[in-house]
């Protein structure tokens, strides 16, 4: 599953994907299709899908600031959201962190169709842990704008943007996946692993062919859309 997949990735501790429609400025938000990853106890997951149903999401300062920003695709730091004065003032964060002992960390969104409807992913860290890196956000986003891409030309359903099967690969394969899903060049993935860059990229063509991809971005996409362990 994709949001798992990317909790792995970013380091988060809690993932959701939601599929949310009205998505607007003082727009009536609804959650259409959601997903999550990282709850320890299913009836804090229960509670929380419970939350975000009966419209409480309208509240988060996360949201309410994302439905401001017209970009079809965004991938963003909680501070590049909502200051801190705000975020831990509303009343949603501070009902819930104490509890689940999680903090704001990413959020994604791109359009599906028309501008009110939108797949958004956030994460959230534990709240002892640093914040996210630019290097995360950066990954994010280019997941973010290849998914898009393969949703907007047909390429991936939403159905199947939360599962998949994975293609036979060797251990080495996954090696240079894991590195290169990573955010890492091909110059770092020759030298943590001890190869030349010439027999990487070799392996990254492989990866291609099998994920059926042309694209390092895509690749991506579709390696956290088959889910990456």
């Amino acid at each position: 599953m994709a949001v798992e997949s990317l909790c792995k990735l970013l380091g988060a501790r809690q993932g959701t994907c939601l599929w949310l429609e009205h998505f607007r400025p003082a727009g009536p938000l609804k959650v259409r299709e959601a997903l999550h990853a990282g709850w320890m106890d299913p009836a804090m997951a229960a509670a929380w899908e419970a939350e975000l149903r009966r419209g409480n999401i309208a509240a988060d300062p996360q949201m309410v600031s994302a439905m401001r920003m017209p970009e079809p695709v965004v991938a963003v730091t909680r501070p590049q959201l909502v200051s801190d004065a705000d975020w831990y003032a509303a009343p949603l964060v501070s009902d819930w962190m104490p509890i689940t002992e999680i903090d704001g960390y990413l959020s994604s969104w791109c359009q599906l169709g028309g501008v009110n409807e939108v797949l958004a992913f956030t994460f959230h860290r534990d709240w002892r842990d640093p914040p996210a890196s630019a290097r995360q956000r950066g990954v994010l986003r280019l997941f973010m704008e290849e998914l898009h891409l393969l949703i907007r030309e047909g390429r991936v359903t939403l159905a199947q943007a939360q599962t998949s099967d994975w293609p036979a690969l060797s251990p080495r394969e996954r090696q240079v996946l894991d590195r290169l899903a990573k955010g890492d060049s091909v110059k770092q993935v020759a030298t943590s692993l001890g190869l030349s860059q010439h027999t990487v990229t070799d392996y990254a063509k492989s990866l291609h062919k099998k994920f059926g991809v042309n694209s390092r971005g895509e690749l991506l996409a579709r390696v956290l859309k088959n889910g990456h362990d």
